[in-house]
């Protein structure tokens, strides 16, 4: 018998559990809503040139839809949110471009991606570049209005 109600209480905090990251996932998709301008970029354990980043945006949109906008032009694509294990999962894909798998965080008006554009299973674990390695990092801040 106390197995059985342990089972019935783990089901249930499992489940609730699941709802909590659904609830989280919602939440940051609304969080993320909005235009958001690239202040800094890095790869491989390079910093880019601060040039580098001037002008470029990424608009995201709350179905689903993201926008990178660049001086020269503007790629369409879409993103997906997850809840990973230590840090939340972002998976960016655009027609004719590789798909990028990372983790994000929002802090207020601050946004950190952090990608490699190889498998799921290669998704970075922390926000931060090496050298040699193929992630890239991107701190935006959203547009004020």
């Amino acid at each position: 018998m106390v197995w059985k109600i342990v089972a019935v209480l783990a089901v249930g905090f499992l489940l609730g559990a699941d709802e909590t990251k659904k609830d989280d996932k919602d939440k940051d998709g609304k969080k993320l809503e909005g235009t958001w301008i690239v202040v800094s970029m890095e790869h491989g354990g390079k910093k880019a040139p601060d040039e580098a980043a001037k002008g470029v945006t990424l608009i995201f949109a709350a179905d689903g839809k993201v926008s990178v906008k660049t001086p020269d032009k503007e790629i369409k694509g879409s993103y997906k949110l997850g809840a990973g294990k230590k840090a939340k999962e972002i998976t960016l894909e655009a027609t004719a471009e590789k798909t990028l798998y990372g983790i994000y965080k929002i802090d207020g008006d601050s946004l950190t991606i952090c990608a490699v554009d190889t498998s799921a299973d290669e998704r970075p674990t922390e926000f931060a570049t090496k050298d040699g390695s193929e992630a890239r990092l991107v701190v935006l801040k959203r547009e004020k209005k």
